[in-house]
């Protein structure tokens, strides 16, 4: 088996790459459902309405110091 990131030959068992020192995803990890994808991008809904809201913050008190 070879590490899909450096390509370094590794025994099937290795949880970690001894040549570029990633961790490597056990064959259950690989396959997500897709109800865990989307727990993923739940995760960041909270981030971007915080990003979005700034942008307006921001942009609002540009428009409003504009003579």
């Amino acid at each position: 088996m070879l590490c899909k990131y450096c390509g370094n030959p590794i025994s099937a068992s290795t949880k970690v790459c001894p040549m570029c020192g990633i961790a490597l995803a056990a064959p259950a990890e690989e396959g997500r459902t897709a109800a865990e994808s989307r727990n993923k991008v739940m995760k960041r809904l909270p981030f971007a309405v915080f990003t979005f809201l700034l942008f307006v913050c921001i942009i609002f008190s540009i428009s409003c110091h504009q003579p």
